[in-house]
């Protein structure tokens, strides 16, 4: 599994207080905000997911085409690699590293 999709789940689990999933049990192509994926999240998490990204990347909500990048973790991690300084990534991949 790719390390920052990985990371991406567990921030998505630790800022949505999803109980009784584990980040490595999420499928990469499941949405990330939806009722047909594992973790069936909704609108206002998609805002704590969205606050996170603004913080850790330093982009902006108002420019990410969030109904693309909320259909997999595959698309979010993808608009995320291609828009992010790859310093930025590195460091959100080591925070969750431990996790």
């Amino acid at each position: 599994m790719d390390e920052f999709r990985l990371s991406l789940k567990k921030m998505v689990v630790r800022e949505c207080h999803v109980r009784g999933v584990k980040a490595g049990d999420i499928p990469d192509a499941d949405p990330v905000i939806g009722s047909t994926g594992i973790v069936q999240l909704d609108s206002l998490d998609a805002v704590e997911i969205v606050t996170c990204i603004e913080r850790h990347f330093a982009l902006k909500a108002d420019s990410m085409p969030l109904k693309n990048m909320f259909r997999s973790y595959i698309e979010l991690a993808t608009y995320i690699e291609q828009n992010a300084e790859h310093d930025k990534i590195a460091s959100f991949i080591q925070k969750y590293e431990a996790e």
